[in-house]
């Protein structure tokens, strides 16, 4: 999958969501890219399950407004980098997500929709949440 790929499909994306641990020990924090239907990032995500350890992907977070924000995945193992723009988020939720979190080791990083005003994690049968060693935050 090229870059050009990987961008197209997950800039279908609506929003992104930060869920903060509480207690590390019990559950690690979850960045969500959200979708309409999850299936228009799944080829994407799939991808990055099927090539990349978590120790191989990096996620930079930097905001553009106080409704939007950037990111962009690292593929440290083929030094690819995409982008995925102007993505909605709930600011206080990011500001809350970064500083009040506990961060251990990893992150997952997961797809999901909405269904009935509820967020749903998706995945195919068999597999499991990436989990992304390194998260960086800019202003």
């Amino acid at each position: 999958m090229t870059e050009t790929e990987f961008e197209k499909s997950f800039q279908k994306s609506k929003q992104i969501l930060f869920f903060k641990a509480e207690d590390y020990s019990i559950e690690p924090p979850v960045v969500s890219i959200v979708f309409d239907k999850y299936t228009d990032g799944m080829e994407a995500y799939e991808y990055l399950l099927k090539n990349l350890t978590k120790d191989e992907i990096s996620l930079v977070f930097r905001v553009i407004s106080n409704t939007k924000i950037s990111l962009t995945l690292i593929d440290k193992k083929e030094s690819k980098v995409y982008n995925i723009d102007n993505l909605n988020f709930n600011k206080t939720e990011y500001d809350d997500f970064r500083n009040n979190g506990d961060f251990g080791k990893y992150c997952v990083f997961c797809i999901s929709e909405i269904v009935k005003n509820q967020v749903v994690f998706r995945l195919t049968e068999g597999t499991s949440p990436l989990m992304v060693s390194e998260l960086n935050f800019s202003q």
